[in-house]
């Protein structure tokens, strides 16, 4: 399924289950709260399935960056100079994925 065709039935299984449970407030009927737990049941079981394709695609991209990085760091390897650079990139990529910096504006000098 589509993440579109997802989103459309979390919105219609979460109106089916609005619905359920005023027909339970109503009637006191317990058919009626079981279909609201279906319900949302449903709602919940569809709301993971998005969360887990977003972290899948997240990984995804994770990874392809990791792999660009790594390679710039086997290439750094075999040449003179300071890596500044790469670990500038590097912080770059996990700040993006909620990396924080403990270092960030530290000038070095105590005090």
């Amino acid at each position: 399924m589509r993440r579109e065709q997802i989103e459309k039935h979390i919105q219609k299984q979460q109106e089916v289950s609005d619905r359920k449970y005023m027909a339970y407030q109503e009637t006191g009927n317990p058919r009626y709260l079981r279909e609201h737990e279906r319900a949302e049941d449903l709602i919940q079981i569809a709301s993971q399935a998005l969360s887990a394709a977003d972290d899948h695609t997240a990984l995804g991209a994770l990874r392809a960056e990791f792999g660009t990085i790594c390679a710039k760091a086997a290439m750094l390897m075999h040449q003179p100079g300071e890596p500044r650079p790469l670990l500038r990139e590097i912080i770059a990529v996990g700040k993006s994925y909620g990396f924080r910096d403990p270092w960030e504006g530290y000038d070095g000098k105590e005090g």
